[in-house]
């Protein structure tokens, strides 16, 4: 059996105006999994990940990281969880590729050696290689999407959270990353991953969780949870098509 990584429970968030974003969730999130979170807009989906790496912090519940108590501690999540957004110009902040991917290794305390293997690392992994010089700002969309899980991965998480990673990228673009998203799973990585483009990447994963109304409504392997799927607002797919739900 495969070790938990993260265990919420009973977690909830409330806005100011008391409204909740979501409300009792509890869930385990399991070393090696690839994970497709998906709902409806404003179901809580992604503002219920933003907890598991603490950039937002919960009103109500508990994280745990390898079972330690993980809200008292946003260093322990920062450190072991990445988060790509969706929105790759709000996580890009390099005069260069190779500025961008090698602060956080910096900033955490690295040497200037050792944020350079490895960010070397990252932007090979992130077909980024030779790009090193370049200024963000140069650019295409899927190659900034590519630079944010660049400077994600030279961090070293455990677990990578990626927040729409196809959002408004062309076939191409979208194959890269997920191929990326593919190969860092094989080599361990835990991917969790709010879409809603389920026919893009649907056959890579090990299951799929929906949120409905604040609410987790499905968690289940993807046969079972596309047969039912429909059910909470989202688009009916055809369990015996599994396997062909994918760009690559």
């Amino acid at each position: 059996m495969k070790e938990t990584l993260l265990s919420v429970l009973r977690l909830g968030h409330r806005f100011p105006d008391g409204s909740y974003a979501f409300r009792e969730v509890s869930l385990s999130i399991a070393a090696g999994e690839f994970i497709l979170l998906t709902g409806r807009n404003g179901s809580g989906k992604s503002v219920f990940l933003q907890h598991l790496n603490a950039l937002r912090t919960p009103c109500e519940g508990s994280i745990l990281y390898r079972s330690l108590p993980a809200l008292d501690d946003i260093g322990l999540l920062r450190g072991r969880v990445g988060y790509v957004f969706q929105n790759a110009d709000t996580q890009i902040i390099g005069a260069t590729v190779l500025d961008d991917v090698r602060f956080g290794p910096l900033n955490a305390g690295l040497s200037r050696a050792a944020a350079d293997e490895r960010a070397a690392a990252a932007c090979a992994a992130c077909s980024l290689s030779g790009f090193e010089s370049r200024a963000p700002h140069t650019l295409s969309g899927g190659e900034k999407r590519r630079l944010a899980i660049a400077g994600v991965l030279a961090m070293d998480p455990e677990i990578i959270i990626f927040d729409e990673p196809f959002e408004n990228l062309d076939y191409e673009g979208v194959v890269l990353v997920l191929s990326i998203m593919r190969s860092l799973h094989k080599t361990g990585r835990t991917i969790i991953t709010v879409t809603h483009d389920l026919e893009k990447c649907a056959a890579h994963a090990t299951r799929i969780i929906a949120f409905e109304k604040g609410r987790l409504v499905l968690d289940a392997k993807p046969a079972s949870a596309l047969k039912i799927i429909h059910r909470y607002g989202l688009k009916k797919h055809d369990p015996r098509r599994l396997k062909e739900m994918t760009w690559l």
